[in-house]
């Protein structure tokens, strides 16, 4: 089995849980020096393709930063991607999540994308246990704020808290807006 078999067979038998329509592993050395190792299908292939031509995307700034990195492309929130967003969304994509693989230093990306966002929440209501609410309404924060995925939980988490609800429950509100993302969130 090369390299490309193990990777598959690694990224097929965990995607399922991760709840993605797709998925694509990159290896990467810079920006500029890239390759993609695996890919599920032609949207998973053309996301990765769109952030190397661009040079702007959240698998880049996962690779650099070294932190999970989300781009809700189906939101109108501000996001530090707007060129990249704009390209996907045309791709029928609500989100694109990208999580840094190896450490010291990264050697790669784990770039994960879901069509209907909107869903999750619906998804996680169904299963007590599944929090995939709370990373989507972090990833919806992190594009609004231009803050990291980890500060965007960080801050959830101390919402919730102060509010006196559970975190899942204030991403499921946050997700499927009836809470607004706000400055006041920030303070």
């Amino acid at each position: 089995m090369d390299s490309f078999d193990a990777t598959r067979a690694v990224v097929e038998r965990y995607a399922p849980s991760l709840g993605a329509d797709g998925i694509a592993v990159a290896v990467i050395v810079t920006a500029a020096i890239r390759d993609l190792a695996y890919s599920s299908d032609d949207v998973a292939t053309r996301i990765d393709e769109l952030q190397f031509t661009l040079g702007t995307g959240p698998c880049l700034d996962a690779f650099r930063s070294e932190q999970t990195m989300i781009s809700m492309v189906g939101t109108d929130e501000g996001s530090p991607w707007p060129l990249f967003d704009d390209a996907v969304r045309a791709l029928d994509v609500g989100a694109v999540f990208a999580l840094p693989v190896g450490t010291e230093p990264t050697v790669g990306v784990l770039e994960l994308y879901r069509r209907d966002v909107a869903g999750v929440g619906d998804d996680a209501a169904d299963d007590p246990l599944s929090r995939a609410s709370v990373h989507v309404a972090a990833g919806m924060m992190a594009a609004r704020f231009r803050i990291t995925a980890d500060e965007a939980v960080v801050r959830l988490r101390s919402l919730a808290y102060a509010d006196g609800v559970r975190v899942t429950q204030l991403a499921d509100d946050i997700v499927a807006r009836r809470v607004e993302l706000t400055d006041a969130m920030l303070d």
